[in-house]
C-alpha cells in the first residue's frame, strides 16, 4: 500500500512517459497504481479532465474506468484494432460502431473516412451515449457521425440491457445476454433492431466496415444481418469472447462457423495485422480473441 497522492504522482508520471509508445511493461503496474491513486468509488462529473491519445483526439477521461486509463496509460483502448483501421480505411467509406461505448473507434473511424464517409455509431445506454456524442463533438466529427439509441439484435422491438453501475471500472462490459454476471446487476429495455431491418427502414446503400463488440450478442446480431451481409459484403472486425458468448447459449466455434456459413473467413488480428485465417470447423469451443478481422473477398492482403 501506498499513499493515494503518491500513486496519482506515479501513474501520471507513467502515462507522460508511456503513452506515447504503448505505455511501459509491466503493464499491470498501471492498473495497481490507479486502484491504490483512485479507491474503489466512482469520481465526480466535475474531476473528469480533457486529453488526448496518442493520435492526437480528444477525450474526457478519469483514470477510474479501465477504458479510460488504457487511453491514459497507452495511448489508446485496443491498439491492434485502431492501427489495423488506420493501416485499412479508406476516404469516403461508411462505417458500423456497433457496441461502441465511449466513442474511441467512431472517432477515429470518423477522421479516417474524411468528409465524403459516414460513421453509424449503436450504444443503446443513454449516459455512455453521452459521453459518445461530446467526444465526437469536441473532435469536430458530428457532420460524420449519426449516433442511433439502439441494440442491434437478431429481432426488432425491445429487450432487457444489463449493464454496470458507475462504482465497476470496467464500464465496457453492457449486454443483451450477460444476465449472470455480478458486475452487470442494473438493468434497463431499449430498443432493439435487425440490422437488416435497419438498413431498409434508414434505405442504406453501402457499409464497407462493421466493428462488432456486443458482450456476448455477437450471434444475434449476425443472425438478424444475413441480408445486408450478403448485400454489401462489408469487412468485419469481430470480438470473440468465449465466457461472454457463453451466457448466450453460444460457444466461439459456433459464432465462427455462422461467419463462415455467411461466406467469411476470419484472421486473428496480431499486433495490428491478420494472422493465419481460423478452421471454424476445429478451433476450440473456448478460443478467445480481442479483434478477428472477416473478410469475404479472396485475399485479405
Amino acid at each position: 500500500m501506498i499513499p493515494p497522492a503518491i500513486a496519482e504522482i506515479a501513474f501520471r508520471g507513467l502515462c507522460l512517459v508511456g503513452a506515447r509508445f504503448g505505455g511501459v511493461r509491466p503493464r499491470r503496474l498501471y492498473h495497481w497504481l490507479a486502484g491504490q491513486a483512485y479507491g474503489d468509488a466512482p469520481p465526480s462529473a466535475r474531476s473528469f479532465r480533457w486529453h488526448r491519445d496518442r493520435w492526437g483526439f480528444r477525450f474526457e477521461l478519469h483514470p477510474y474506468y479501465w477504458i479510460d486509463r488504457s487511453i491514459l496509460a497507452f495511448g489508446g483502448y485496443d491498439l491492434p484494432l485502431l492501427r489495423f483501421l488506420h493501416e485499412r480505411l479508406r476516404p469516403g467509406a461508411v462505417c458500423f460502431d456497433v457496441g461502441a461505448n465511449l466513442g474511441q473507434v467512431t472517432v477515429h473511424m470518423a477522421a479516417l473516412v474524411g468528409p465524403r464517409g459516414r460513421v453509424l455509431s449503436f450504444e443503446p445506454l443513454p449516459h455512455v451515449r453521452e459521453r459518445l456524442a461530446r467526444h465526437v463533438a469536441a473532435n469536430g466529427l458530428d457532420a460524420r457521425v449519426e449516433m442511433h439509441p439502439v441494440a442491434l439484435s437478431n429481432a426488432t422491438g425491445a429487450a432487457t440491457f444489463h449493464f454496470a453501475e458507475a462504482a465497476i471500472p470496467n464500464q465496457g462490459m453492457g449486454s443483451l445476454v450477460m444476465d449472470d454476471h455480478p458486475s452487470l446487476c442494473k438493468r434497463c429495455e431499449v430498443r432493439t433492431m435487425r440490422l437488416d431491418d435497419f438498413v431498409e427502414e434508414r434505405q442504406v446503400e453501402r457499409i464497407d466496415w462493421i466493428k462488432l463488440d456486443v458482450q456476448g450478442a455477437e450471434p444475434l446480431v449476425l443472425e438478424g444481418a444475413r441480408a445486408t451481409l450478403e448485400r454489401f459484403s462489408p469487412e468485419l472486425l469481430v470480438e470473440v469472447d468465449p465466457v461472454d458468448l457463453r451466457s448466450g447459449g453460444f460457444t466461439s466455434r459456433s459464432l465462427l462457423r455462422s461467419l463462415g456459413d455467411l461466406g467469411y473467413r476470419a484472421f486473428p488480428l496480431r499486433h495490428g495485422s491478420p494472422g493465419p485465417a481460423i478452421d471454424p470447423r476445429t478451433v476450440p469451443e473456448d478460443w478467445a480473441a480481442d479483434n478477428v478481422y472477416c473478410t469475404r473477398r479472396p485475399s485479405h492482403a
